[in-house]
């Protein structure tokens, strides 16, 4: 993850935004949604509509991915330098979309491994379980998390 991101605002204490300026310049919104769990926040993605919802399902074909995946986890290291005990978790909208998660955590991984401790989650017949991210080969992940490793 050498590449800068996009420049990004915060706006809320959860949100942020930032333009994709691929083919036409789009609004784009990261937020993190409080759960019920301390500490556990779901990171939610998507283009921000003219009556001011965001579209998570959406599929913008702005021509920009690695840049606008970039600055989604720039944005996550940002939001866990201010909350360094969250714990992130997210997922794609559709199966395809946790593919291109998936990918772009493998592309990433030694980056984004110096700053988080990253795990993904596979079903099995009774619950989800678990596990240390495997970079390697198809780990079949549906759901992911992102918490950040504790610096002296």
């Amino acid at each position: 993850m050498n590449q800068a991101p996009y420049p990004y605002r915060k706006e809320l204490e959860t949100r942020y935004t930032f333009v994709s300026e691929g083919k036409k310049p789009i609004t784009k919104v990261v937020q993190f949604f409080v759960t019920e769990v301390k500490d556990l926040y779901c990171l939610g993605f998507g283009d921000l509509l003219d009556d001011l919802t965001v579209d998570d399902s959406v599929n913008s074909n702005n021509g920009d991915i690695l840049m606008v995946i970039i600055t989604v986890f720039k944005i996550a290291e940002r939001f866990t330098e201010e909350f360094p005990n969250a714990k992130i978790y997210f997922t794609g909208s559709t199966s395809m979309r946790t593919l291109l998660y998936n990918r772009a955590i493998k592309t990433n991984y030694r980056a984004l491994a110096k700053i988080f401790k990253i795990t993904g989650f596979k079903e099995s017949e009774e619950a989800l379980i678990e596990e240390n991210y495997n970079e390697f080969g198809n780990n079949g992940y549906i759901l992911f998390s992102l918490k950040r490793i504790k610096t002296k």
